[in-house]
């Protein structure tokens, strides 16, 4: 039997947890790092350009729906969540290298 914490919660529900949480808080580190001291950003502009940012998160439901109602090369979800992978790394790497004024982390 796999091991259980308190509550009945297995170990490996606690440790997925973790580490999704660790890889979506880690490129954070390096973004306010960027914002807050390569761009200079008020924190007014910084809450704008997260605002922007996580605006595609409202469309999940609509997503969902549409992997499951259309399917690519007869596979439901797994072409999606590379396409967005894909996407995703595009985004960093292009922040990572073209964006030096504010205006710039819009247009990348």
């Amino acid at each position: 039997r796999a091991r259980r914490l308190a509550a009945g919660v297995p170990c490996s529900v606690i440790i997925g947890n973790f580490l999704v949480s660790w890889s979506e808080t880690f490129p954070d580190v390096a973004y306010q790092s960027l914002l807050n001291d390569e761009l200079r950003l008020t924190l007014a502009a910084i809450s704008s350009y997260y605002a922007v940012t996580y605006m595609p998160f409202m469309w999940k439901p609509l997503f969902g729906w549409l992997s499951d109602n259309v399917p690519i090369a007869g596979y439901r979800r797994s072409p999606y969540l590379a396409v967005c992978s894909l996407g995703s790394v595009a985004c960093f790497l292009l922040t990572a290298c073209r964006v030096k004024t504010a205006a710039g982390l819009y247009a990348a």
